[in-house]
Parts: C-alpha cells; structure tokens; sequence
C-alpha cells in the first residue's frame, strides 16, 4: 500500500506542476495587463512593477489554486483511466477511496499551508502590494500608522486624526478622536466623537455625533463641552485609502480587531465574515479534489474534461461570493456564510460517489 501511495502521488504531483505551470502565468499576464496599463499612467518604471507582482503572487496563487487542484484532479485520473492502471488496481482489490487518498491527503496538506500563509504572510504581502500600487500610479499616500488596532492619521503638520473604524464606503466613522497641535506643536484642541458622518455632497464637511470637545489654555486650564453634533471640516482625502482591510491584517490583528469592535458596540459584522472566509477558503482546494474524485467515479474525468472543471469551478466563485455577500448584509451568520460553498460542494461530491456506477 506504501508502494501505490507513492506511486499516485507521483504521477499526480507530475500533472499538477504541469497544470499550475500552465494556469498561473495565464492569470499573472492577464493581471499584467490590467495593473501595468494603470501603473505606466502614473510613470512606474520596471523595478516598481516587479515588486508589486512580488508581493502581489501570494494571493494570485491562493486564489488560483482551487482551480488547479480541480483541473489537476481530472486530468490525473482520466490519465490513470486511460492508461488502465486505475482497472488494473480495482482488479486486485484497491477501492476507490484507496487509490484517490494520496490526492485528497495531498489537498488537504495545501489547505494546511494555504491557512497559515493565509494569516501571516500573505496579508503582509497583499499590503506591500497595494502600497507600490499606489506609489507607482501616482496616487497620494496618506501618513497613516497603525496602534493598538487604531488609526493614527497625519492630516496636516498640526492635525491629528485618531479612528477606530472606517466604514468601507468611507460615508461614516467611528470612535474618532481629533488633535489639533499650535504653533508650538502643543495640544490646544481636543474632538471626541462617537462617529463622524460625512455631507453626501461635500466630501470635506461632516458632522460629528455624541462626542465632547477639550480646549487647553495656556495657563493649563482645560475646558470641556459636551455636544450631540457638531460640524468638522474634513481634509482633502480620500478616507477609503485608510479603512483597515481584513485581507491585509494578520489572523491575529483581524480577531482581536474584532473583539475590540464588538467591546465597543460596532457593527463587525463583515470582518467576522472575513475572518470566517479565511479559514474557509484553504480548503476549498481538497473541496475540489473530492468532487473530481466523486466525477472521476461516475466517468465524468474522461467525458466532459477541463469544461466541466472551469464550468465547476466558475460555480464555486459564484457561490463563495454569494453567501459571503449574504454574511455581510447580515442574512447569514459568519460561519455559514463562509462555509456553506465548501459544505455544498462536498455534499455534490459525496452524492456523485454514491451514486456512481458499480
């Protein structure tokens, strides 16, 4: 049994490096195109381009890899079926399952790594990526820095900015703390806000909500006046740039962003589907090759080929987003919302294998 899971996973890695070798630079050339036209607009010159695809091949190959493994599997099983080394083993008493399981282990040890890069390495990567991007395609940076899972915004020499969460539209903020500094860059000006929410019409006025205002004298007198809205002239810039994107954010930071946004009464909703999606989506690549096994069981491999492996695999995009816009809007919970495609595709799988032919 040793020597046949050897032998499996072999020939099946050889597939697989082939079909990988084939899908990613397809993906990559097809980024290129899109990033590249954008970036030479803003003048990049190479070395900038290739270090964003640097940091920015991580993810691509993450989200590629589901994809691979389907097309993979297809293929190294119609191979092994038309080879008729796959008769040849059922003949001598070799189930299915045993003859498949080299590759489902092989998945299910990608999935393992894809989950720990997925919460360490590739949220650093994916940062590093857009931060080029921005460079390269000549779009102001904002002096931001990161503090204890809060904001700290540098809108002018003597203007502070302190945010605990920008909503992804950017219309609306929350636990806002302002710090206006004097020409001695001493705290004068104090602003705290429960949320800030801007005019509709004019991006560089808003109105703050619940909050309290400090002004310190020079003779260290403070003086303290509470309000329930109060105008503020907001900065030209475009706050979208600085909401703390999950996709960017460790494990780690992610959940414990999340307990402190829950501690404060705010709405985490879709960071806790994010951070249930992360944990989810690594194993969307054994997902995969169980329901290529499950078709490989009812002849589908040879039949239908790398179609019906597109056509599967453009399915389970659809699904995955779908219920993780339906966890968003608070319709489903978040771990339904990231699971359900992985439940619903093993559960296609696991009725495609019982029903295959004896």
């Amino acid at each position: 049994m040793d020597l046949l899971f050897r032998y499996v996973l072999r020939e099946y890695l050889k597939v697989f490096v082939l079909i990988a070798a084939a899908l990613l630079p397809i993906a990559f050339v097809i980024h290129l195109l899109e990033k590249g036209r954008k970036m030479a607009a803003g003048d990049a010159d190479w070395s900038g381009l290739l270090r964003y695809f640097f940091y920015r091949l991580p993810d691509l190959v993450a989200d590629l890899f589901p994809l691979v493994m389907l097309l993979a599997t297809l293929t190294a099983l119609h191979l092994f079926r038309r080879s008729g080394e796959m008769t040849a083993f059922f003949a001598v008493g070799v189930s299915r399952l045993q003859f498949a399981l080299p590759i489902l282990m092989f998945g299910l040890g990608v999935s393992a790594v894809l989950l720990l890069l997925g919460g360490t390495l590739i949220p650093h990567a994916l940062k590093r990526a857009r931060e080029i991007d921005r460079a390269t395609s000549g779009q102001r940076g904002a002096q931001v820095s990161l503090a204890e899972n809060r904001l700290w915004f540098l809108a002018s020499p003597r203007e502070i900015w302190n945010i605990q969460m920008i909503e992804a539209d950017a219309t609306q903020m929350h636990g806002l703390h302002l710090f206006l500094l004097g020409n001695d860059f001493s705290l004068r000006e104090e602003v705290e806000a429960k949320t800030l929410t801007r005019h509709p019409s004019n991006p560089e006025s808003g109105l703050l909500h619940h909050g309290v205002r400090r002004t310190f004298s020079a003779d260290g007198n403070v003086r303290v006046e509470p309000f329930l809205e109060r105008p503020v002239k907001l900065p030209a810039f475009d706050f979208r740039q600085l909401e703390m994107k999950p996709d960017e954010m460790t494990t780690r930071q992610l959940r414990s962003y999340i307990d402190e946004l829950s501690a404060a009464d705010f709405d985490m909703r879709r960071y806790a589907v994010d951070l249930a999606a992360r944990q989810a989506f690594p194993f969307a690549n054994g997902v995969m090759i169980w329901l290529a096994v499950a078709l490989a069981a009812q002849g589908a491999a040879r039949q239908m080929g790398i179609a019906v492996g597109l056509a599967l695999g453009i399915g389970y995009w659809f699904v995955y987003s779908a219920t993780l816009s339906l966890g968003r809007s608070g319709s489903l919970p978040p771990t339904w919302a990231a699971w359900s495609a992985n439940l619903i595709y093993l559960g296609v799988g696991l009725i495609l294998y019982i029903r295959r032919p004896v």
